[in-house]
């Protein structure tokens, strides 16, 4: 589906095209009708981009247990997150070490990779 929004709209509203779908995908995810991801993507922004929109409205995140859970599964299968008690329990037998493991792991990749790794495992889910 497309929608037309016309120039008289955009001048009235003193707007350009992209800070329209910004605030369409604002009040969107406000209403808990597009999550953190489906918005980021409909306003034409990455992720964390669109958390730091957010985050200068005072517009907290919509994230609950169930997120949380989901996104340490999607973590475990993109190993950026391995079990890392299983590894500090062989550390501490002497087999492995767990500071470098843990190390390894925090600092696998940067910030943005990471956001849009995760992103892309959600994304295959729901499609």
């Amino acid at each position: 589906m497309s929608i037309l929004i016309s120039d008289d709209v955009l001048t009235a509203t003193r707007m350009t095209e992209a800070e329209m779908k910004q605030e369409i995908a604002v009040l969107l995810f406000q209403r808990e009708k597009l999550t953190l991801g489906q918005a980021s993507r409909f306003a034409g922004m990455n992720r964390v981009a669109f958390q730091h929109l957010l985050a200068s409205r005072q517009i907290s995140i919509h994230y609950d247990v169930e997120d949380f859970e989901q996104d340490v599964k999607n973590l475990r299968e993109m190993d950026r997150m391995r079990s890392l008690p299983e590894k500090k329990k062989q550390a501490e037998s002497g087999h492995g070490d767990y500071t470098k493991e843990r190390k390894d792991v925090l600092d696998s990749g940067s910030r943005e990779e990471f956001w849009r790794d995760l992103q892309n495992i959600r994304d295959k889910k729901v499609n």
